[in-house]
């Protein structure tokens, strides 16, 4: 069909080719024999085809794409040269033998994300094989960004700007924040957002839209967020409700662009009328603690530091009880890699002693909570350069009231 012209392939040369090499140094690196990727965002990364599929790549020689479904459709979409179409799991012990001449001495599965009864059916198709975790390979290669991945990231960034000059016109008294909320995910959809966050991890759901009004944005919640939302009901406890915005409240928006599925993450702040001065005040607490972080943002600073200093920063300027949440909901966390999925390399966290490198990606997440008013936030995705950082979120960053 035509339609489909419009749809890029992941470049094979610059961009399989090396995924596939640096994975391949990293199973060799640990003397494995191979790894087999099923998990679906990895599986995009690594073949540059979202089908119901399976990658396996050996510690040398050429990967093999095993299609459940749909074969013609992973071709179309896959650059790789090696692709077959198979029945099932059941099928791929017979299958890579037949292609490879044996099975692998070890196997290394993406253990973070694989149900329980998958890899007990592995066992028994592959007896006396051992098995071992194979994420914390693919993440350390997926957490540096290539020029074809920051070029769609920055596109992402782009789309949102335009997406949040509209709030302004949006923010209408007796309005809901799910009103703002619709009409953002609408304009962002017709210029190409896929709607959808991916979050690694077992039960961690996420949605592109995230737009809390006064006291609904201190409202706690299950998410490892210094505050829920409202949400919709019990069975979506988070985000943007039918609470009408009012005047002279904040109204915070998070909302995350994802396009060619490559997200980036922003937050700012916006009110009807004039908020609150502790509100307005706190915001601009935040953007001061933003420039003080983003001054030892370089190749070669350790992740855990930012958190430590963005603590002091926060109590220093009077926000202690406020800064990542209120006590006892407080995250361990100022920022998150981010990219494909939330939950990629760096995480500026206690206990992340890595240093930043080059063609890394965060969200530097900066929020306070106060009980009263509600929450306050500024957030951008930051790129790590060879010298310094570059912001890939341009929206405009002023408390912009209407």
């Amino acid at each position: 069909m035509a339609f489909h012209n419009l749809q890029e392939r992941v470049p094979v040369t610059v961009e399989i080719t090396k995924r596939i090499k640096r994975l391949q140094q990293g199973l060799q690196a640990r003397e494995a024999g191979a790894a087999l990727i099923m998990e679906k965002v990895d599986l995009f990364y690594f073949s540059g085809t979202m089908q119901h599929a399976y990658l396996f790549v050996p510690a040398e020689g050429t990967p093999l794409l095993m299609v459940k479904r749909d074969e013609v459709r992973a071709r179309r979409e896959s650059p790789l040269d090696r692709i077959v179409r198979v029945g099932g799991l059941k099928d791929l012990p017979v299958l890579i033998n037949d292609e490879f001449g044996r099975i692998p001495r070890s196997l290394g599965l993406e253990l973070d994300v694989l149900p329980v009864n998958q890899y007990e059916f592995l066992q028994s198709l592959f007896p006396g094989v051992p098995f071992f975790d194979a994420w914390p390979v693919i993440r350390e290669v997926r957490k540096i960004k290539s020029a074809h991945e920051l070029a769609v990231m920055v596109r992402a960034g782009q789309v949102a700007a335009q997406v949040y000059r509209s709030i302004p016109g949006l923010l209408i008294p007796g309005r809901t924040e799910m009103d703002v909320a619709a009409g953002m995910t609408s304009l962002a959809m017709s210029l190409g957002q896929q709607n959808m966050i991916r979050a690694r991890g077992f039960n961690n759901e996420m949605h592109t839209w995230h737009v809390v009004s006064g006291r609904c944005g201190a409202e706690i919640g299950g998410l490892d967020a210094p505050f829920a939302g409202c949400g919709l009901s019990p069975a979506f406890p988070a985000g943007s409700s039918f609470k009408p915005i009012v005047e002279g409240e904040a109204v915070l928006v998070d909302f995350g662009i994802c396009l060619d599925g490559y997200q980036v993450d922003q937050t700012r702040m916006f009110a009807i009328g004039s908020p609150p001065a502790q509100i307005r005040d706190a915001y601009q607490a935040l953007q001061e603690i933003e420039a003080l972080l983003l001054e030892r943002v370089k190749p070669g600073a350790v992740c855990e530091d930012f958190y430590h200093f963005g603590l002091d920063l926060a109590a220093g300027l009077g926000y202690r009880e406020n800064f990542l949440g209120v006590d006892g909901y407080r995250i361990k966390f100022i920022g998150h890699g981010i990219g494909l999925e939330i939950g990629e390399l760096p995480f500026l966290a206690p206990g992340h002693r890595y240093v930043l490198e080059p063609g890394m990606t965060f969200a530097l997440e900066l929020k306070m909570v106060f009980p009263e008013h509600g929450a306050v936030g500024f957030e951008n995705t930051i790129l790590v350069t060879e010298t310094g950082w570059e912001k890939l979120t341009a929206a405009d960053e002023r408390f912009i009231c209407v």
